[in-house]
């Protein structure tokens, strides 16, 4: 699926939630974390085929180990951010937030070894 046919069936996505909400609003929240999912889902194959490349590029250079984290980083954000927006779309913008937090705690967790490699390199040139 390209960027137009992902942007027009948002659009038609959109134009369905209200039409809905102005009916029958109770349907309207699942109509719109359904044309979500199938969005998202539109998106998966052009994904494998950017995590194969990158995969690809990490280890002929021999950043695997960083490249790893990065990948994991970008997915945690990703779901994070997803996962925030559903909060907020069916208002409840509080549980919204703390996923966002949880997010940011996990993805600093992961940054915690490179921080230790980083911190012994600058101890070495110090000595």
């Amino acid at each position: 699926m390209n960027i137009v046919q992902i942007c027009g069936f948002a659009l038609l996505g959109a134009i369905m939630v209200l039409i809905l909400r102005s009916f029958r609003p109770e349907y309207a929240t699942v109509a719109g974390i359904v044309a979500g999912i199938l969005l998202l889902a539109s998106t998966f194959t052009p994904l494998v085929s950017l995590l194969d490349s990158v995969t690809a590029i990490a280890e002929d250079t021999g950043f695997s180990v960083y490249s790893s984290v990065i990948l994991k980083s970008m997915g945690i954000g990703i779901l994070a951010q997803t996962a925030a927006d559903v909060c907020r779309d069916s208002g409840v913008s509080m549980l919204a937030a703390k996923v966002e937090f949880a997010a940011k705690i996990m993805i600093l967790l992961l940054c915690v070894p490179i921080l230790e490699t980083l911190m012994s390199l600058i101890k070495g040139f110090l000595k």
